[in-house]
C-alpha cells in the first residue's frame, strides 16, 4: 500500500512538473506533525521496551519472594525447634531454677508466636510482587497500546503528506459518456 502510495504521489509530481507547475508537497504543518508523531513514537516504543525488561523480570520478583518467605519460615520453625531442646535442657537440670525453667518457656512462646507473624510477612511479599508483577503486565500493554496508536497514525499522516492535487483540479463526471466540446486553461 505504501509503496503504490508513493508511486501515485511521484506520479503527480511527474504530472505538475512535466506541465511546468510546481506540485504541491506537504505543508509545513503536515511535516511539523509527522516530526512530532516521530518523536512521540520513539518514545512510546522506548517506554514499552523498559516495560517489557520489567514485566519479564517481575516473576523473578514473585519467585525470590517466595524463597525468601519459605527461607524465613524454615528459620523461625528452627528456632522454635531450638528453643525447645534448650527448654527441655533447663527443665532436665536439677540446677535450674523457676526463673531458668520460666525464661526457658517464655524463650519458647516468644519463638512459637513469631511464626504466625513470619509467615504473614513471607505471604505480604509474594502478595506485593504477585501484584507487582500483574501491574508491570497491564502498564506494558498500556505502553504498547499507545505505541501501536502511534504507529497508525504517523502511517496515517504520512500517507496524507505526500504530493496533493488540490480538490479543485479535479473534475468528476457523475454519469459518462460525455462530451468535452471546449477546454479552456487558464495559466497560474
Amino acid at each position: 500500500m505504501e509503496c503504490m502510495i508513493r508511486q501515485t504521489s511521484a506520479a503527480v509530481a511527474d504530472w505538475y512538473t512535466s506541465a511546468g507547475f510546481q506540485p504541491f508537497g506537504p505543508t509545513a504543518e503536515q511535516v511539523a506533525n509527522i516530526r512530532s508523531l516521530e518523536q512521540e513514537l520513539a518514545v512510546a516504543i522506548n517506554d514499552k521496551l523498559a516495560a517489557d525488561d520489567t514485566a519479564a523480570a517481575a516473576p523473578l520478583a514473585v519467585d525470590a519472594a517466595r524463597a525468601n518467605a519459605d527461607n524465613a519460615n524454615a528459620v523461625a520453625a528452627a528456632d522454635v525447634a531450638a528453643k525447645i531442646v534448650a527448654r527441655e535442657k533447663v527443665l532436665a537440670d536439677p540446677a535450674s531454677t523457676a526463673s531458668d525453667r520460666a525464661n526457658a518457656n517464655a524463650d519458647v512462646e516468644a519463638a512459637q508466636a513469631a511464626v504466625p507473624a513470619t509467615q504473614l510477612a513471607g505471604e505480604v511479599a509474594i502478595q506485593t510482587a504477585v501484584d507487582a508483577q500483574k501491574a508491570a503486565e497491564r502498564e506494558a500493554k498500556r505502553l504498547n497500546d499507545i505505541a501501536v496508536r502511534l504507529a497508525a497514525d504517523l502511517d496515517i499522516a504520512q500517507r496524507q503528506a505526500g504530493v496533493q492535487m488540490p480538490v479543485d483540479e479535479i473534475v468528476f463526471f457523475p454519469a459518462v459518456p460525455i462530451r468535452v466540446e471546449q477546454v479552456n486553461v487558464c495559466g497560474r
